[in-house]
Parts: C-alpha cells; structure tokens; sequence
C-alpha cells in the first residue's frame, strides 16, 4: 500500500486538448492513467498534451519519444496519430528514466471515411477469417489470439515485452528453492572407509584376492602378509542429490529458446529498421526503436544473469521431456515459469481476441484487407459449385490468394500480386513500365479464355480523394498485362458510395473498363456483378 501512495504521488496529472480540424472547436480533456482508456483522440487529428510541472518529463507514445513545441508561451508535446485506429500506451517518463505512469489512448477512425462502429466491424470481419493479415505496425493495437503458426518480429517482440520480465522473475524464484532428486551411483572407496555395501560391493570382493584376503584373514595370516587396508578399495552404491533432473533441464531448455528468441528478434527488427523507408502513409518503426533495442538488450542481460544461477548451471543436458514437464506441471512455482515462457515463445494470432494485444496495420491498409475477405467470401457465395482453397499466391508476390476451380473453370483472388516491369513482359503478370502491385486481382480461367480485373483499394470517399485516386485505375488499365491480355476493368475499391457518383454506374465502367465500386450496403449489386464476370459488350 505504501508503494502504491508514493506512486501516486509521483503520478502528475496531466491533460490533452484535440485541436480539431478547420471551423471545429478544441476539445480540452484530462489523461486517466491505465488501466483507464482515455478517448478524444483522432486519426490525422492533431493533440496538444501540457507538460506537468515538476521536473523535466518525457511523453513516449508507444516507445517514441514526442518532441516539445511551444504554444501560447507554454511548453507542450504535440502529437498526430497517423492512419490508424485502436488503442494506443504512452508512458510517462521522468529524468531518471523511470515510467510514472502508463496511459492507454483511444483513437477514433476519421469519421469522413467510415463511423468507428463499421471500422470496428471490418477488423472483426478480417480477425475471423484471416487474423495474420489484420496485424501490423502502427502504434494502435487490437485484440489477438494465440492460436495458429502465424508469427512475425513484431509480434514476437510484443510477447517478450509483455512475458519476459514476469518470466525472468519465475527463474529466480525457482532458484531459491530447486527441484533436487536423488541419483544413486557406485564408486571405489578405501576399504576402511566403507559404511555400506551391497550383493554387488561382495561380489566384487570375492573376485579380487587382496580385498578377499583382507576381508577374510584369520590368525594364521599375519598383518604382513595382508595389503594395507588404505590400499585396497571397494565398489559401493552411493546415493546423492543433485540439480540435474528432469524438471530442472526442462526449464533450463525453455530459458535458452528465449535467449535466441530474444537475440532472433533483436537481429530482425534492427533489419527492418535499416531497410524502412519513410512513408507519408505509415508510422516509422525507427523512430521506436532505440526504446525497444534498450528493453531486448536489458532483457538478454537479465536472462543471461539468471541462467549463471543453480539449478540452471548444474544442468547437463537442457531438453523437454515427457517425464520433464510432468514433474513442471507438479509445482506451482515451475509451472507458472514454464507457462510464462511459453507464452513468450509461442506463435498465432487466431482464436479468441481478449488473450493478448498486438499491433494493428494502418487504416487504409486494414480496408484493403477486408477487400480482400469480403470479396472473397463473396465469391464463394457467388459461385459454391466451385472447390474454394485458401493458399499461397499462386502468382507472383501475393500476399494471399484464394482459388476455386470445377467444371473447367478457375477463379482467383490474389492480395498484392507483382505484376514485373521491363522489356521481357509478355509472359505471366507482367507491366509494360514499372513493376506495379495493385491491391487486388481477380482472375479466371475457362477453357482458352482468360480474364482479369484489377481492384486498388482506397481508404477514400470524398469527391476530390476519389478523382485523385482514379489515377491508379487508369495506370493498371493501360499498363498491366497478363500473358499478353490487358485487363477487363482497373476499378477502385472506396468504403461508401456518392464521392463521385459516375464513376459508380454499370455504363460508365461498360464503357470506360474503368470506375468505382463501393464496398458498403448500397454497392451489394455492383459488387455481384462484378464477381460473376461480365462479358464485354
């Protein structure tokens, strides 16, 4: 209790004002530490957050540090949330380095482009059918689960954040009060130090005639006719307890798969960062690094310091065994450390939603996605004669793909597929320019006949956004082939119809083969549709 006082009073308080866009007022509100979630904030909306008094103080939201600005004469940190959308922790950092406080932000999506409900819904719709691609970077975070084989750096760093120091804490535990089980051995003693012997200890006497003769001398045997008994040895049992025991080389073996967990990801993220390009569109993971290089590091050096302990130094042979984690599940104290670390090591990010917190992708990105799911459970319903299989792309560098095939018939759907640029570019998903990804491609085989759209996802509605953004459209139109073939239609994907309405209309992309679709209620009959492949006029 006297803990959690001075903590508090350590705790300043501390307050955010929204600025808001143009003709919108600025929405002051005060920061609740965690476990409390503090909405107000908005993606690509600025927020000014005072600086408390007392010292100087450092706001890391989501381990980047934010910079000092000056408004009105008072010393402030801005921050802008990016294009993303969920929970984010900032921590509130003093001088001598230590976290006062942790707050969990809660920004809303841009109400221009979809309501937080429906957003909320399109990560649900992904989370439940594909969790892998819902998963990413950006300082907001969503609910993930544990199940599945799908892992990346960033997601394993999060679990060794979050388990690492508690699992760390379960070693030392386990080295105040180890497993120790008794090993039974025979060595050679001096005969006059022996205390027990056995039918093996007798046997072995009987065979050697100097320790047969000093056993069994009688009197007409003189001393001198006898070795000294110093000189003669024994085989005897001998019982001792020891450290290296199943238990002990069953912890031992999940300790130092965390150490290379650790030292894994550590190299990868630190590749990542070194290739990161900055983007206008995306939050660069290089500005969070040091903090996170900083925690890998004190991590190593925790583990490394715990593993020099007894039990884990006396253990031979680190290894999981049957008869290991029986003896694991047996003791609480090894348990809890085993299931920590575990939990740090573990892949997937399927199943229930509540277990753990990762990071999300942006919010465009995440539109994308659900493109993807949702035309793909579309296509299902559209043609269930077809045997639909989730698989690797099956062209080019696609994220995913599904494809259906019967009846002599194929039909594609491919996430992000490369389509090669240069001279050589008649055969397979080539571009007669630049190599291009567009978001999507759905394709389908039929006898000699092949066809193909190509769909670019935009997190857009407005009128302007749109008209800008149909310059993708007609780049994938013009320059996109396949074995040859252009593309039947190049369309773009917007969350809700009425930007620009003729782009919308059946004639103007009969027309055209360019245009708009809108992914919501009112493009259900447009999306159909287009799904059954329209013969051109």
């Amino acid at each position: 209790m006297k803990a959690a006082a001075e903590l508090d009073a350590s705790r300043p308080e501390i307050r955010a004002t929204r600025v808001g866009t143009a003709g919108e007022s600025p929405v002051p509100f005060p920061l609740e530490p965690a476990p409390s979630s503090n909405p107000g904030f908005r993606e690509r909306c600025r927020a000014v957050i005072a600086k408390p008094a007392g010292g100087e103080w450092t706001f890391r939201v989501d381990d980047e540090p934010l910079g000092s600005d000056r408004i009105d004469g008072e010393s402030v940190w801005v921050w802008e949330p990016g294009f993303f959308s969920g929970e984010v922790t900032a921590e509130l950092v003093g001088s001598d380095g230590r976290v006062h406080a942790t707050y969990l932000l809660d920004v809303s999506p841009d109400p221009g482009k979809l309501g937080r409900e429906r957003f909320e819904d399109m990560v649900d719709e992904i989370r439940s059918e594909a969790p892998e691609l819902l998963f990413g970077t950006e300082p907001a975070t969503a609910g993930a689960g544990v199940e599945g084989e799908v892992s990346n750096p960033h997601v394993a760093f999060a679990r060794l954040r979050r388990y690492g120091d508690d699992f760390v804490r379960g070693l030392h535990a386990i080295s105040a009060n180890p497993i120790r089980e008794l090993r039974r051995r025979r060595e050679r003693r001096p005969l006059h130090l022996v205390r027990r012997v056995d039918r093996r200890t007798i046997a072995s006497a009987l065979r050697d005639r100097e320790v047969a003769g000093a056993l069994f001398a009688t009197g007409a045997r003189s001393a001198e006719s006898v070795a000294a008994p110093q000189a003669l040895t024994l085989d005897v049992p001998r019982v001792e307890d020891h450290l290296d025991g199943a238990a002990n080389r069953c912890i031992t073996r999940t300790a130092l798969s965390v150490f290379r967990r650790i030292r894994v990801v550590r190299r990868d993220l630190g590749r990542l960062v070194e290739r990161e390009r900055s983007s206008e569109t995306t939050t660069d993971i290089g500005s969070r690094w040091p903090v996170r290089a900083a925690m890998l590091d004190g991590l190593e050096i925790r583990l490394r310091q715990a593993l020099r302990r007894r039990p884990f130094r006396d253990v031979t042979r680190p290894e999981i065994t049957a008869a290991g984690l029986n003896a694991v599940s047996a003791h609480p104290v090894y348990s809890r450390a085993f299931g920590l670390g575990w939990r740090a090591l573990r892949p997937g990010v399927a199943g229930d939603p509540s277990t753990e917190r990762l990071w999300i992708s942006p919010t465009w990105e995440v539109f994308e996605r659900w493109c993807f799911v949702r035309l793909a459970r579309e296509l299902r319903a559209t043609h269930p004669n077809l045997e639909w299989k989730r698989r690797d792309a099956a062209h080019g560098r696609g994220t995913a793909s599904w494809e259906g095939t019967g009846d002599g018939k194929k039909i594609g759907l491919i996430l992000q597929p490369e389509f090669t640029g240069g001279a050589n570019w008649r055969q397979g998903f080539r571009s007669i320019s630049l190599t291009r990804y567009p978001d999507l491609l759905l394709t389908e085989e039929h006898g000699d006949r092949r066809r193909f759209v190509v769909l670019d996802a935009k997190y857009s509605v407005s009128r302007d956004a749109v008209l800008k953004q149909m310059a993708s459209a007609h780049i994938y139109h013009d320059a996109l082939r396949w074995d040859g073939l252009r593309p039947d239609l190049a369309l773009l994907l917007v969350p809700r119809g009425g930007g620009a309405e003729w782009l919308e209309s059946d004639e103007f992309r009969g027309e055209h083969r360019v245009g708009v679709v809108a992914m919501g209620e009112d493009g259900h009959d447009s999306l159909q549709g287009l799904l059954e492949f329209p013969d051109r006029e």
